[in-house]
């Protein structure tokens, strides 16, 4: 616990550095603010309500969240296709030694069959709806970024949010849709490809908008200058400690982290 708490405050520390580097700078947690153990068991869980309110209390802006359907089409906050990484059984918190998928499962079933890995068993709650995880948001203050292709949870956090929440995906003509209706910032994920050729993207979505990738040798510091010169948001995606770093020097305008124990190495880099 110990250790723990020292790896959260270094964090903290952490943010507050790139918050004073990059006034402008909007940093957002990777599903949330989740921990784990040592041993790699989650202490908070991930796309949890507890993750919310940790990333409130760790000073992110808002919080990056997964939705996917059940099988009855009910839209749960869940970052993988199966439970089995972050969910146990409800009846004896045993692990699930077999595949199980969400989309095999009706909300129902999802909800009093299983529950969130914790080493707190009062963080062992049931995979949250994506209203949930809104509410949630909305309490805190936190702005949530919807990191989804599920069009009905868009039209929910524009309901609950107007325009103060965030697309984020891959898919273009989503992205084209929410325009028509939303005025939020829209984040286009992208691989790869030329600054000009993203900027024509960017430039058809219209609005507040701009491109988030996992790809950190896309981000150079003249690609970062041009989508920005042109009015446009930069996202780096969760990049490993040291690419994280040079996307700070090199002109990014959101961040999006995880909250996470970091390493020794890590923690020499970052300094």
């Amino acid at each position: 616990m110990k250790r723990l708490i020292l790896s959260l405050a270094f964090v903290l520390c952490c943010l507050m550095a790139m918050q004073a580097e990059n006034p402008g700078l909007k940093i957002f947690a990777h599903r949330g603010c989740w921990s784990k153990t040592p041993e790699g068991v989650f202490i908070i869980p991930e796309n949890s309500p507890a993750a919310v309110r940790e990333a409130r209390r760790n000073g992110y802006l808002g919080i990056e969240c997964d939705v996917r359907y059940t099988k009855d089409r009910k839209m749960v906050v869940l970052h993988d296709s199966k439970l089995n990484r972050t969910a146990r059984r409800s009846s004896d918190y045993s692990k699930l030694d077999k595949p199980v998928r969400l989309a095999d499962l009706t909300f129902e079933e999802l909800r009093r069959d299983y529950v969130l890995e914790s080493a707190d068993s009062t963080l062992r709650t049931p995979v949250p709806t994506l209203e949930e995880i809104l509410l949630e948001c909305k309490k805190q203050g936190m702005i949530p970024m919807l990191h989804s292709s599920v069009e009905e949870s868009y039209e929910l956090a524009q309901k609950m949010f107007r325009n103060r929440w965030i697309c984020f995906t891959t898919s273009y003509d989503n992205l084209l849709k929410v325009r028509e209706y939303s005025d939020c910032v829209i984040l286009l994920s992208i691989k790869g490809g030329t600054a000009a050729e993203t900027i024509e993207k960017l430039q058809k979505i219209g609005g507040k908008c701009g491109i988030s990738s996992m790809n950190y040798n896309l981000y150079t510091e003249s690609f970062c200058r041009a989508i920005t010169d042109a009015g446009y948001e930069v996202q780096a995606s969760i990049f490993p400690t040291e690419e994280e770093a040079k996307a700070l020097k090199n002109g990014i305008t959101y961040i999006l982290t995880d909250h996470r124990l970091y390493t020794r190495k890590e923690k020499r880099r970052l300094r």
